[in-house]
């Protein structure tokens, strides 16, 4: 799903019904911190979802160079996805793309615009999620990207061995000195 908030004022309607009513609840209480603040408005058979962006920007608007930035922005994409959970929303409807993935530069930090999606695995969205970043990418953070992209298709690597491959490459790209 390809969304770009940012043209639609940081608002999207949809239909009634798209979230659950505890997930509106948890969403609008500001402590979900895997997803930016949200407010709803209801007209009709509609519901109107705007997102509170303030300092954030999503992934596909940053203009990122080398495999340190892509990396660090994909361990802390994996790790809030992971966090999902906590708060009793479903990673599988979580839609997890460079639209729906948002920055903060100065506190380093990643949330998600949470859009309800019928429910899909969720490694074949992470493996898509890499696919997008890989298309951006060059040089080595391309290779790495593939490389872990990859692995999530061919050895059906779960959550948690995803976030353990990725980590274990920003730790041979710090050593390395790559940027």
């Amino acid at each position: 799903m390809n969304v770009d908030l940012r043209e639609n004022d940081y608002m999207l309607e949809m239909e009634a019904g798209s979230f659950l009513d505890f997930e509106e609840k948890v969403l609008v209480s500001g402590l979900c911190d895997f997803a930016l603040p949200m407010d709803f408005f209801y007209a009709g058979e509609n519901v109107r979802a705007t997102y509170m962006c303030s300092g954030y920007t999503s992934v596909a608007d940053l203009k990122l160079s080398g495999a340190k930035e892509y990396f660090e922005i994909l361990e802390k994409t994996l790790l809030t996805l992971k966090k999902a959970g906590e708060f009793l929303i479903d990673r599988e409807k979580v839609t997890v793309a460079m639209s729906t993935v948002y920055f903060h530069r100065k506190y380093r930090d990643v949330k998600f615009a949470y859009i309800p999606e019928s429910e899909r695995c969720t490694e074949k969205k992470v493996a898509e999620f890499i696919g997008e970043m890989e298309k951006y990418a060059s040089g080595k953070a391309k290779e790495y990207l593939d490389r872990v992209r990859t692995a999530v298709i061919y050895e059906n690597l779960d959550l948690a061995d995803t976030i353990n491959l990725v980590g274990r490459i920003r730790q041979e790209i710090h050593e390395c000195g790559i940027e």
